[in-house]
Formats: structure tokens, sequence, C-alpha cells
């Protein structure tokens, strides 16, 4: 008693409930067993095993022959599990032996069901497989023994011979053998099904409890046919009594294999069936995967005959049927993920991470063999079952790629509304970085000005401004973030920020206004971003520009006529954000009356074409040029034409930012 205590502390749940019912039927078998071995013993009769020892002798070799080729019969059950039933034509040999020499050919039976049973035990290494082994051993034994002795005594009483007298009257009065071994069967049965139901083990629902007993009849046919098999011994002769048993030798191993086959096909038939059907349950699931534990719970189990399935991706359960079934553990999962398809471990394998032998045999597949970035499994503990094992892996293969697809396509499906969500925040950083840019172009008697942005994304690392500053000079400003998206536009939102807070300051010295955004810029981010950037000062009554250039593209000053060559205004420092303590130098140029000048971002000159040849300052400053007697918007819609016309469909790389200045020109001028 204590070793089996201590074997059901070390099981979980599930395997201690079917312990328990194995350790319940031995203990109802054993009584019936003992009790049929001992009126055995009392019933046998030395004489007769000493003259018959060569009939007896052969009737025990076919009966372990035939015991060897069983036919089966598979029994579902509620929620995917099944019980099997077998049964074989070994009674042709030991039955016909019993009816031909009296109860001591019994011994024929007890000895081939041993020899079975010795065999099973030798291949199997579970507990709970073993204590089966027993229990249908003791339950074999007592119930046919004792109806076969219950027969025995009332066909004797009722004056029956052995060998059976003649036919048709010796062969009718010997079916009470028979029948006799059929009732106590079927008491036996009815008594393991009420105690099965009372520990909760058994299938009782009505459906699969009738054809249970359907298969219990049926496997009294080969009793039945144990009487002719007697009669024929008595009235014809030991030689047809051999090519009767050599015939059912060989329609036993014909039935053993067409059960195979029927019951493969309709397991495959039920696999491809709850495949169909999950996949369709799939395809109108959410797209989110929400439902698929449900999915898999409705169509997984009853797919296949197991003890227990489990599907886990990602370390989670997804599927744990039935629900107090023992996880794998971690280290389980860790390699069958490992693996490279589906696999098989026989009953009584040891598996790679545990040193207990199996008590069902166990089949694995991969998830991430049909989605390599899905990490995770499916691991089914198979229930008896007829025919390999191995004919289940093509349909696990099968659901491991339907459950890996679903997943697949949630992430896809997750990727794409997160996609959808970037874009919207997008499209309002979009339009908040818009409302940044001057709403409106200031008025200047004797000025035009005009200005775009047009962003190679949703947002922009290009900026520029027009800030009103005392002694009503304006402030000419143009920027680029040395890089591009999200990251690009928040550098930016802060720059054009501190520009304007420091710009009233300084509203006379770029230089010092550019030191001071610096430092403030380096201090309050850890962003490896600079910024270059161009900042004027304008004096529209003398048309006086102070500047200060941070590493910014030389703005382009054309002067009236086309008289000198177009000016650069050139750098006086490197961009700001790469040091905190450095100075920048400041510049003064005189706008005359008819001079044009053109601020931009490289998104202007380095704009390329199909063949990857960039506009230039060559086309900036034709583009220019050809349109300088026109107004400060046409000709910032000239250069913009111009790019666009040069680039044509290939596709715009870097942010283009351009502002244009004109002093307008005096009626003198206008005339000349």
């Amino acid at each position: 008693m204590n070793h089996m205590r201590e074997v059901l502390e070390t099981q979980d749940a599930l395997e201690q409930r079917h312990l328990v019912g194995e350790f319940v039927g031995i203990l109802l078998a054993l009584p019936a067993c003992l009790g049929g071995v001992l009126w055995l013993l009392a019933a046998t009769d030395l004489a007769v095993a000493r003259d018959a020892w060569a009939p007896l002798l052969a009737a025990l070799a076919f009966s372990v022959l035939l015991s060897r080729a069983p036919f089966h019969w598979i029994i579902e059950r509620e929620g995917g599990g099944a019980d099997s039933a077998s049964s074989t034509l070994s009674s042709l040999a030991h039955l016909s032996a019993t009816l031909l020499f009296g109860p001591t050919a019994l011994w024929v039976y007890l000895l081939s069901v041993t020899v079975s049973y010795t065999s099973q035990w030798r291949a199997q290494h579970a507990t709970t497989g073993r204590l089966n082994l027993i229990r249908n051993y003791l339950q074999n034994i007592g119930v046919y023994v004792l109806g076969a002795l219950i027969g025995l005594a009332l066909y004797q009483r009722l004056g029956g011979a052995h060998p059976p007298a003649p036919w048709p009257g010796g062969a009718l009065l010997a079916l009470i053998v028979v029948g006799a071994v059929a009732a106590v069967r079927w008491l036996w049965l009815a008594v393991v099904i009420v105690g099965a139901h009372r520990l909760g083990m058994g299938t009782t629902h009505g459906p699969a409890l009738r054809r249970y007993l359907r298969f219990a009849a049926f496997t009294v046919l080969p009793d039945a046919f144990a009487v002719l098999a007697a009669v024929i011994y008595a009235q014809v002769g030991p030689g047809a009594y051999l090519v009767l048993l050599l015939g059912a030798l060989l329609v036993s191993r014909l039935a053993h294999r067409l059960s195979q086959a029927v019951e493969q096909r309709a397991q495959r038939s039920r696999e491809l069936e709850q495949l169909e059907q999950l996949g369709r349950a799939l395809l109108s699931a959410p797209p989110d995967a929400s439902a698929l534990p449900a999915v898999l719970a409705a169509h997984v189990p009853p797919m296949f005959r197991h003890r227990a399935i489990e599907i886990r991706v990602a370390g989670q359960p997804l599927l744990r049927a039935p629900a107090d079934a023992p996880a794998l553990p971690d280290a389980a999962w860790a390699d069958i993920g490992r693996l490279q398809g589906p696999r098989i471990f026989g009953i009584g394998s040891h598996l790679p991470w545990d040193t207990d032998p199996l008590p069902g045999a166990l089949a694995v597949a991969p998830l991430g063999q049909a989605a390599p970035e899905v990490s995770g499994g499916v691991a089914l503990v198979l229930a008896e079952t007829v025919g390999a094992p191995d004919a289940v892996l093509p349909a696990l293969q099968s659901l491991a790629a339907q459950v890996a697809a679903a997943l697949r396509q949630a992430e896809l499906h997750a990727q794409d509304l997160a996609r959808q969500r970037m874009a919207q925040e997008l499209a309002v950083a979009g339009q908040i970085q818009q409302s940044l840019l001057p709403r409106a172009l200031p008025a200047l008697p004797g000025w035009q000005i005009s200005a775009a942005l047009r962003p190679a994304r949703e947002t922009s690392g290009d900026f520029y401004d027009l800030i009103p500053l005392p002694g009503a000079r304006l402030g000419l400003l143009i920027a680029d973030v040395a890089d591009k998206g999200t990251g690009a536009a928040l550098i930016m939102t802060l720059c054009r920020t501190l520009l304007r807070t420091y710009a009233p300051e300084h509203a006379d010295r770029p230089d010092r206004l550019l030191a001071a955004v610096n430092r403030r810029l380096i201090a309050e981010t850890d962003s490896q971003m600079f910024v270059t950037l161009f900042y004027g000062v304008l004096e529209p009554a003398t048309g006086r520009l102070c500047f200060g250039n941070a590493g910014h593209n030389p703005p382009l000053l054309l002067r009236h006529g086309g008289g000198p060559a177009p000016e650069l205004l050139t750098r006086t420092g490197i961009p700001l954000g790469i040091e905190a303590d450095l100075a920048w130098t400041m510049c003064e140029v005189v706008l005359e009356s008819g001079d044009l000048l053109v601020l931009y971002t490289d998104g202007v000159t380095e704009a390329e074409d199909v063949v990857a040849a960039p506009f230039g300052m060559d086309g900036l400053l034709a583009a220019a040029e050809g349109r300088a007697r026109g107004s400060a918007e046409q000709v910032s819609q000239g250069i913009l034409d111009a790019v666009a016309g040069f680039v044509g469909d290939a596709p715009q790389a870097d942010d283009l930012t351009l502002v244009v200045v004109a002093r307008e020109r005096t009626l003198a001028q206008d005339a000349g």
C-alpha cells in the first residue's frame, strides 16, 4: 500500500485518476480470478491431460497464434478520447478443446493468455500500462474460466458429453457453455461500466455504450463456431479439425489487417474532416487571433484519439485538453521548437527532457516549420490506437501549419493596424508641423516674399520662419535637420521654438543668437542630429541684411539686371548641435532695388532624376535667373517647376524648402 501511495503522489491529477481506476479494476478482478483458478484446479483430471497431450498442445499452439491477430473496435468518447475493444478467434482452439476434453482443457486458455500478456508486459514500461495489463489478465482469466466452468457444469448436468454427441443434438447442448461464458462476460461488463461511471473514468453516453455492447455480442461468435470445430473433430477427425483451425488462422490474419485498415481510414477521415472545419472556422474568425483558443478547443480534440493534447505559443498555452492534463515542461517545448518536423516517441521510450518512460505514444510538431517567426508547437499524447502511431504525423503537421498560419495572420494584422495608427499619427504630426509655419507672409512695402515647403514624408526636418523683430526688422530663417521623419520633426520643433525665444533678445546679432540656440539645443537633447540653418536680420528700409550661416547651403543673391555674378552667402560657422562652446561670425550684405535672394535646403540642389543625377547649383541658378525679372512668387514657382521637371518619375528623396525674397524695382529700373 505504501508503494501504491508513493506512485500516486508522483502523478498528476489525470494520471492519478487512471491509476485509481486500474487499482479498483484489479481489486474487483482478483477474487474472480482466484475463484476460477481454484475451481479449475479442483476440476482438473490429470489422466485426461496425459492421454490427450498432443491435441491439447496443438490447441495451445493455435490459441497463441490466433491471439496474436486481434481485430479491433475503437469506441469514441465525448471530447475526443477513445476506448479500444478487441477480440480474437483463439476461442476456436481453446473452447473447442474444452468441449472435447472437459474442464482440464481450460488450462490451454490459461496458458495462452499468460503467454500473450507476458509478451505485452515486456513491451510495456509505464506504470499505468502495466497495471492495465494486470487488470486485463486477471479479468480475462476470472471471467472466462468462471463462465466456462459454470457452462460445463450445466452442460454435464443436462447430459452433455466430451466430445459432444453427434450433430445436431450435441452441438445445440454445447451452446450452453457458450451462453454461460457470454452471460458472465456481460455481467462483468455491467459491473465495469457502473464502476467506471462512479469513478468518472468511462464512456457512459448512449451511442458509444450501445456500440460497445454490440461489439461484446459480436465477440461471442467465435465461441459459437468453437462448438462446430469440436463436432468436426469428433465426427470427421483431427485432420479436418486442423484444416479448420488453419483456415481460422488465415481468416484472423485477414480480419486483423482489415480492422487496422478500416480504423486507420476512419481516423484519417476524421482528421481531414476536422482539419477542413478548423480551416473554415479560422477563416471566419477575427483576424486578431482573439478567438483562436476557442476555435482550437472546438475542433482539435475531436480530431485525434488522445489522452492529452497541448498547443503552446511563445510559452503560453493556446489549448490543453483535457483541462486538468499535465503540461509539458518548458524544456520539452524548447526541444520541440528546435525540431525540423513532426516526430513520434513510442510507448516506453525515454524523452530528452524526462527520465520516466512514456505511458502512451507522444507525437509532437513545431509551429516554426510553417512560420519560422512563430515559436511553439503541438504535443499529442495518443490514446490506445490501431496501427502505427506515426500515421497521425501528417495530420499533426497540417494542424501545426494551420495554427502557425493563423498566428502569422494575426501578427500581420497587428502590424497593419500599427502602420495605420502610425500613418494617422504622422498625418496629425504633419498637420501640427504645418501649423508651426508662418500662417501668412508679412507684407513689407517695397518687398516681395514667397515660401514653400514640400516634405518627403508626412513630417519634415526642414523648416523656415519669418520672425518679426523690434525696429520693424524681419528675421529670415531656413533650416534643415540632418535626418528625416519623426525624430527630425521633433528636433525641428524644438529648434524653431528656441530661435523664436532668443531672436528678440539678439535682434541685431545673428551670431549671438546662433550661439545661444546651440548651447540650449545641446543641453536639452541627447540626439546625435545636427541642424544646418541660415538666419538673417533684414532692415526693410535700407535693405541691410546681417546674417549667420550655420553650415547651411549658401543662399543665392542675384543682383538686378544680371550685373555682377551671383553672390553666395557662405557659411560663417558649423551646424548647430555638434559642440556647445562655439562661436559664429556675422556677415552683412545690402539688397538693392531689383535684387533677389533665394534661400533653399539641399532638397533642391540634391534632387535626383531617374538615373540619380543631381539638380545641382547650376540647375538652381538657371531656374532662378530664368524668372529673375518676375515676382518672388513667380521665381519660387519657376524653381519648383524646374525641379519637378528634372526629377520626373523619380521619388522625392528629401524635404524641399524654398524662401524667395525680392526687393521691388523702382520705376526707373522698370523703364530701363
